[in-house]
């Protein structure tokens, strides 16, 4: 894999971004906005380096309200997902256990109409975000030159920093399973830092990624459990429904995490 320079990982995921926008704004879809969040969680480590270049103190303070602007833009597109996963897991268990469907009913007919709602409020809440600019304040300043030696170091120094989190929260795992979501969203982060690693330097780390990558999704899997719990207590759904849900959560996250120790 031939290695590219930080600004061009920077153009490449800005491009990703501009392009899944102007679809959102056109007809949105799951995939669109799938493929949008995705490309803001890889250009993030790649911002976060640039900050630490910039010696201007107005340009740096420009570039941390962009990644706040699209942290926003990444909560909201995350909110009618969250709920969308929700109803597809409880379709997809009635499918299994249809003597639920009697209870879980009412229960994902209300999660549709919440995400009705969520729909119809989203674009307007992007559209006030002004994403545009800050997709081309952010494409300006990837034109402007890189200290590559510097920019090397501090996206390997980026890389251990995440690896030493993940490693820490991994230690904490062992006697609390509970904190297994802070152990996900490290892993994450690590995640997309070897990224950005692997496409500047040209490291041969693909499968490595593709790994953490399964694990991630298993977690999630756990995690999605775990708040269908939640939020099925929230709206009083039947014990009975819950019980299940409970036990699959405990298995698939036990798994999981078995799964994270084999490669740490």
């Amino acid at each position: 894999m031939m290695p590219i320079y930080l600004n061009r990982y920077m153009t490449d995921q800005l491009d990703t971004i501009d392009s899944c926008y102007r679809h959102l704004m056109g007809t949105p879809t799951e995939t669109t906005i799938h493929e949008l969040r995705v490309a803001l969680r890889r250009l993030k480590p790649a911002l976060k380096i640039l900050i630490h270049l910039e010696s201007h103190t107005k340009k740096q303070r420009q570039l941390i309200n962009s990644v706040n602007t699209l942290d926003q833009l990444f909560k909201i597109l995350s909110r009618p997902r969250d709920l969308q996963v929700q109803a597809e897991l409880s379709d997809a268990f009635i499918h299994e256990q249809p003597q639920f469907e009697t209870i879980l009913g009412p229960y994902i007919n209300e999660l549709k109409h919440q995400i009705q709602i969520l729909h119809q409020t989203l674009l307007q809440q992007v559209i006030q975000l002004n994403i545009p600019t800050t997709i081309r304040r952010l494409q300006d300043n990837g034109q402007h030159p890189v200290k590559e030696k510097q920019s090397a170091q501090l996206i390997q120094s980026q890389r251990q920093k995440y690896k030493a989190k993940l490693q820490q929260s991994l230690r904490a795992l062992h006697s609390c399973p509970e904190q297994f979501h802070q152990t996900r969203i490290q892993l994450k982060k690590y995640r997309y830092a070897l990224e950005l690693y692997t496409a500047t330097t040209g490291a041969h780390k693909q499968k490595r990624i593709q790994r953490l990558k399964d694990i991630q999704d298993a977690l999630g899997t756990a995690n999605d459990l775990h708040n269908a719990i939640q939020l099925m207590q929230f709206y009083q759904v039947d014990i009975q429904a819950i019980t299940p849900i409970q036990q699959r959560y405990i298995d698939c996250r036990t798994q999981s995490i078995q799964e994270l120790f084999k490669q740490f």
